[in-house]
């Protein structure tokens, strides 16, 4: 039987490799990047991922402009998150000058915000000037998934030619909104902030505090460049369980199974906006995980206001309460069910606050975690470009714990062009299979991970 099997495999494996080998015609006149393009449409369509990526590679071999076309326009629109990594690994390590003016053509040029996205990617991976210029010209890209991909990636590196662009790219942006505050604009500063050390909301009091350094910023040590910035105007925001609400595109996804009814003992020690002396609701963001045991108390004698779900109906509350008019958001809520607050994201007017305050404090917890069905959930709601997702349990179905790497890699797949930034928060004493699945669902999503206590 086993013997059978590979026959076949091998079997159809040469007859694909035959069939491919067929393009080349007679007399071995090579294949063209116009007849390897409607191969590579029929491998995306009936062949699968290897196929693909084999007719991918043939095409990378090339390096003109012809085929560099076909890889963006067909390859990278095939909705194929593995062909599009394939192809983007190629196109990194590509070395022709007309293959990487091509590609700077397409991440700046292309009609389809998707190819503009995975080439952004590939040039921020590459060392040539010319494809760092491109890339810092996508910071004024009109698809905020572009912008958002960029600063992704700006972020990760220690690169002081990227503070001159970021900063005419915050002014380019307040332009644009009139001013207002923004997602866009909170990523810039945020990238900026973290290349300098320096904080500040406006565009005029970066360029006066980089001015010294524009030219030749070989001189600017990062420690103690706040000293030396004077003034700065840095705004307060609203957040959530510490986690800034910067945006103005916000969801809020809430657990609401049977465990959100346990009542957790307050910690000794409370972070910012739990139960010290700065006020808030009950509840505490961990510093440090103490590894001295402590005794079970009973949940008869842990205060009410200590009760899992209270806490973040208190807390949720309150930030709707803070959210400007401006901003449009939802609330989904779910279980082994989901349920909405509205069909889609409404500003935060008054009267959408007293309904959305009174959805949230009417909310019961009961049933199972279905994680990955509100996650999917979640990314049909337009607009959004913030998640808050909040949960006291790993995935579970059927009172057995789902493997969570399939749910990453499908929220992967989802956000790949969306840029949605997922932050999780999550309770210290739902364990470790919770704390690992929501840090990761945040690192991958370029969120924020939070542990309450």
């Amino acid at each position: 039987m086993r013997l059978s099997l590979n026959l076949a495999l091998g079997l159809t494996l040469l007859a694909g490799v035959l069939q491919l080998g067929c393009l080349w015609g007679q007399d071995d006149e090579p294949v063209t990047a116009n007849e390897l393009k409607k191969e590579l449409v029929k491998a995306i369509k009936t062949h699968g991922t290897s196929r693909a990526q084999w007719v991918a590679d043939q095409l990378a071999a090339m390096q003109t402009k012809e085929a560099i076309d076909v890889l963006a326009d067909v390859g990278l629109k095939g909705d194929n998150y593995d062909l599009e990594r394939h192809i983007g690994g190629r196109l990194v390590a590509m070395p022709s000058a007309e293959a990487l003016e091509r590609m700077i053509y397409h991440a700046n040029r292309n009609k389809d915000h998707r190819v503009r996205i995975v080439m952004s990617v590939v040039l921020s991976k590459r060392k040539e000037p010319a494809a760092f210029d491109a890339l810092m010209a996508n910071l004024e890209d009109r698809y905020p998934g572009v912008v958002i991909a960029v600063l992704e990636v700006v972020q990760e590196t220690e690169n002081l030619s990227a503070v001159g662009p970021l900063i005419d790219a915050l002014a380019f942006h307040e332009r644009a909104s009139g001013g207002g505050d923004g997602l866009i604009k909170f990523e810039i500063r945020t990238a900026l902030t973290r290349l300098t050390g320096y904080d500040s909301d406006e565009s005029q009091d970066w360029k006066r505090f980089w001015q010294p350094y524009r030219k030749d910023h070989s001189a600017f040590q990062k420690k103690g460049s706040k000293a030396d910035a004077g003034t700065a105007v840095v705004l307060r925001r609203p957040s959530f369980f510490d986690i800034e609400i910067p945006d103005d595109r916000v969801l809020f996804v809430l657990d609401i199974s049977g465990s959100m009814m346990k009542k957790d003992a307050a910690p000794e020690e409370t972070g910012k906006g739990g139960d010290g002396k700065d006020g808030g609701p009950l509840t505490g963001v961990v510093k440090k995980k103490k590894k001295k045991k402590k005794e079970k108390i009973p949940q008869d004698q842990i205060p009410d206001s200590r009760r899992r779900l209270a806490r973040v109906q208190a807390e949720l509350v309150r930030v709707l309460q803070e959210l400007p008019i401006k901003v449009k958001f939802n609330i989904l809520t779910f279980n082994h069910q989901i349920d909405e607050f509205q069909d889609e994201l409404v500003p935060a007017t008054p009267k959408n606050k007293q309904l959305a305050i009174r959805y949230v404090t009417n909310v019961a917890a009961e049933g199972q975690t279905h994680t990955d069905e509100a996650i999917d959930r979640a990314f049909d709601v337009q607009g959004v470009t913030s998640i808050y997702l909040l949960s006291d349990g790993a995935p579970r179905r059927d009172d057995v714990l789902l493997p969570t790497k399939p749910i990453l890699q499908r929220t992967r797949e989802l956000n790949r062009f969306r840029r949605v930034k997922i932050h999780a928060i999550g309770f210290e004493q739902a364990g470790r299979n919770l704390r690992r699945f929501m840090s990761k669902l945040a690192f991958q999503n370029h969120g924020k991970f939070k542990q309450l206590r």
